[in-house]
Formats: C-alpha cells, structure tokens, sequence
C-alpha cells in the first residue's frame, strides 16, 4: 500500500451534509472547519463535517484514511468516520454542525495500522468521509490548529 496524492477532496453542500459539491483546493486554514472563537474555545464544543474523498482516472483497492498530522493544540482532536450514503452517494444532512450524523462510528485514526477502511474505488468514485472537531473547554489559543489526511492503498 502506498499513499494516493492524486484523489481530490470535496465539500458537501451545506458542509455537514448532502450532495457533493466544490472541490477544496488548498490546504489554506478555515477551509473545512471555519476558525475557533474565543467564546468557542472557552466553551468547548463539537461539530461535524462531511467531506468527499474522490478517486482518481484508475481504481484502488484496499483503501484507509488516516490522521497524517494531528491536530498541533492539545486541546482540539480530529476524528474520523465513514460515510453511510456508500460509493457515489448522497450524504445524510443532520441538523446542524452540532448534530451527530447517523449510524456514522469515528475513530481516531492516527496510523496506518488504524485507518478508517474505505470501499474499493474504480475511477472517479466518491465516498462521504465524516470528521468531528472536538475542542476541549478553557482551550488555549493557537495560531495555526489543522490535520492532514492521507488516503492509503494499491492502484489496480
């Protein structure tokens, strides 16, 4: 297995839900979660958000999705689940950022002896990926708090 650089990430349509939508193009800061509020952080709180992982022109099998780089604070983790809809699906829409997705287990993934499994994809497939945002309260301040993800598996 091998890491897939070429598969492209999309937002869902309201952000924690729905139909695929644009493609996030950069790894610039606030582009799936928005950045935390003082209040939000001396409060502490936990939202979702429903990203796509798309494949690329070829098929993969054997796939996982990990946490490349945790979050650098101490005070926020990153989790990630499965998305219910299945391979080009549409992905359930909960109530809100603040409201769990359905039947959807995370994990934290921190290896790639503990990725999420995902279905084998042929060429530009997509499969929902949850993530859950967990900030601690009294959380301290961070100038730069992200996650990578890496997508592993075997091009067939």
């Amino acid at each position: 297995m091998a890491i897939i650089s070429t598969f492209t990430w999309n937002q869902s349509v309201s952000g924690f839900g729905g139909a695929i939508d644009a493609l996030i193009t950069s790894a610039q800061d606030g582009n799936v979660f928005p950045n935390i509020t003082q209040e939000e952080a001396e409060l502490g709180f936990t939202k979702y958000r429903c990203i796509y992982v798309t494949s690329d022109a070829n098929s993969h099998i054997d796939l996982g999705i990990y946490i490349a780089t945790p979050t650098p604070s101490i005070d926020t983790k990153i989790a990630i689940g499965l998305g219910t809809s299945g391979l080009d699906g549409i992905e359930q829409t909960p109530a809100d950022e603040n409201t769990a997705p359905t039947d959807v287990l995370f994990k934290y993934p921190v290896n790639t002896g503990y990725m999420v499994d995902l279905p084998d994809m042929l060429a530009n497939q997509h499969q929902a990926i949850w993530l859950k945002l967990v900030v601690n309260a009294d959380a301290a301040g961070a100038d730069s708090d992200y996650c990578r993800l890496n997508v592993d598996g075997t091009q067939v």
